[in-house]
């Protein structure tokens, strides 16, 4: 009889909880683990928020090397994504800030995200609503340079991995207001782009998508 995949994410919660205990207490082969089962997901939100797969590497290793040097602060009551994911937005926002855009690459030079990377439930009547998945994350990836380092950042927490807004606000160091202004401004943004490079989203006078 197959499980019911909602009865999982607790159960893989858990499981996150004790390789953290373990490696937090030296033991390097369930750091290891730790670093196999989130390296992708690290990897991909650093990749997002700077717009740059070689600066994203570097981010990710940062992230595992705070991590171990941190574990001992995790607390099991945490949700150990949203702890690691908070050391791995964080680093890309101050890279970005240093940085900007200078460094990002070309929509054909992006690979594709990880194939398990949810995507938030977008506003009615929003031509973004038409976007799912690695479709979003390729045009996103084509217009986030016209998005601040936060926008950057709470964009890809909320609509590319569908991180609720008080989490996001937890992460960033910032109000569930900041953040709702935050993806506001950058759904605006990314609008205004996306009907001057791509109109096909927009539907023509008297209804129906562009041909």
């Amino acid at each position: 009889m197959s499980r019911d995949p909602r009865n999982l994410e607790p159960e893989r919660q858990a499981s996150d909880a004790e390789l953290a205990r373990r490696a937090a207490g030296g033991d390097e082969g369930a750091f290891a683990e730790l670093v196999r089962l989130k390296r992708e997901r690290v990897f991909w939100i650093a990749q997002r928020i700077v717009g740059n797969q070689e600066d994203a590497r570097e981010i990710a290793q940062a992230t595992f090397v705070r991590l171990w040097k941190s574990l001992s602060k995790y607390r099991p009551d945490q949700s150990f994504d949203t702890w690691l994911y908070t050391i791995a937005a964080n680093l890309a926002i101050d890279h970005y800030r240093v940085h900007g855009a200078a460094r990002a690459v070309p929509l054909e030079d992006v690979g594709e995200p990880a194939p398990d990377g949810g995507t938030a439930p977008s506003l009615a009547g929003d031509p973004l609503a038409a976007l799912a998945g690695a479709e979003m994350g390729r045009i996103f990836d084509t217009l986030a340079a016209r998005l601040g380092e936060k926008q950057r950042a709470v964009f890809v927490l909320s609509q590319i991995e569908g991180v609720p807004t008080e989490e996001i606000a937890r992460m960033l160091g910032i109000t569930a207001s900041t953040v709702r202004n935050h993806l506001q401004q950058a759904r605006r943004t990314l609008q205004q782009g996306l009907r001057e490079l791509y109109p096909e989203y927009f539907p023509k006078a008297g209804g129906g998508r562009g041909e």
